[in-house]
């Protein structure tokens, strides 16, 4: 072989050689660009749950969560990776975590039930969680994730709001839009009827499609929903002013304003009388209880000395303050000087009960 034929060989060697080398390039670009595409599905799939998704690193600290489980818990994304998962429980939940659901994960298996959490303010709930680990190919663990549900959603059961005192008071919102959970049926009314007879019923549209009366006629499911005062243009005409009223700047500051005062007033009368009472609710609508503990349910509320309440009252309205049979309602047009005056009674009528029950 001379040399020119062994160089023509030596170039057919190299072009063969980069013909596979490009063939490689090739396969590895279409490999990372479906690696890629592939993580882009996952991720919309993900963000677009219905159900709340975490994921959290050997170590129990989150790494990620999906907008529903942002808006199940009120933690942002942000606030959510300077937690660890167990942040989220109760001590009865963690025990549960640590002697069940813990080893179950070790193990490589999963786990599926129900547990109390904790939301971003405080409030405990019930949830359907399924909890499962990602492993590497020698099965050393890499991230645990939990998938999770309201417990009303797992069950198909409907949450049900009476904001009947809260909706309009704590907010245009109410109590929904204060705390963040959006109930399927909610009831209201008081606040916004400025005293006439008007209640609302409010839910999700296909929930109040029911009472359409077009379902009657096409042979549907249907509610039959009436009543003597529904749909008067008096109370509905009060009602719209009112929200007029309600939506101009600075109301709802105000009514923070006021309550805030008048509630640390009748905590100061309290201590400074030395009877044992505490004081539960928000600054728009709160009470008293004459009992050791913050009343929480029904049955704690009992502890509570139902004489002394009746007694309070009656005491209050003889310093010229009128209190509802169950609560302290403030409102946005107490002037300072209402402020004032209904501190000065506390002290009065809480002092003057003290001596009674001495």
């Amino acid at each position: 072989m001379n040399g020119t034929e062994e160089s023509k060989e030596q170039l057919k060697d190299k072009l063969e050689e980069l013909r596979h080398r490009i063939s490689e390039l090739e396969a590895r670009v279409l490999e990372q660009w479906q690696t890629e595409e592939d993580l882009r599905l996952f991720k919309a799939i993900v963000e677009s749950s219905s159900e709340a998704i975490a994921i959290s690193d050997p170590t129990g600290q989150l790494v990620y969560v999906n907008p529903a489980h942002e808006k199940l818990f009120g933690h942002s994304l942000e606030r959510a990776r300077q937690l660890n998962y167990r942040n989220y429980y109760p001590p009865e939940s963690v025990e549960i975590i640590d002697e069940v659901v813990a080893p179950a994960l070790v193990r490589g298996d999963s786990w599926e039930g129900e547990l109390d959490v904790y939301d971003a303010n405080g409030h405990l709930f019930p949830l359907w969680e399924h909890a499962d680990t990602i492993r590497d190919a020698e099965g050393k663990m890499l991230y645990g994730f939990g998938i999770m549900r309201d417990i009303t959603e797992k069950h198909g059961i409907l949450l049900i709001f009476d904001e009947v005192v809260t909706g309009f008071r704590l907010g245009l919102g109410g109590a929904q839009g204060l705390y963040g959970v959006t109930p399927d049926l909610c009831a209201t009314g008081k606040a916004i009827s400025g005293g006439l007879p008007l209640g609302v019923l409010c839910g999700r549209r296909d929930i109040m499609a029911i009472a359409n009366p077009k379902r009657r006629l096409q042979m549907l499911p249907f509610s039959m929903q009436t009543g003597t005062f529904s749909s008067n243009p008096v109370c509905a005409s009060v009602a719209l002013a009112l929200i007029a009223e309600l939506e101009k700047p600075g109301t709802y500051e105000r009514l923070e304003e006021v309550g805030t005062k008048v509630r640390q007033g009748l905590r100061d009368a309290i201590a400074q009388s030395g009877i044992e009472a505490c004081v539960t609710g928000v600054p728009s609508v709160f009470e008293i209880w004459f009992c050791k503990e913050e009343p929480y349910d029904h049955r704690s509320a009992k502890a509570s000395d139902f004489y002394k309440n009746i007694r309070f009252s009656d005491l209050l309205l003889k310093q010229g303050v009128l209190k509802a049979a169950e609560k302290f309602f403030i409102s946005a047009v107490h002037t300072d000087e209402d402020i004032e005056h209904t501190v000065q009674a506390f002290h009065v009528a809480l002092g003057q009960l003290a001596k009674e029950v001495a």
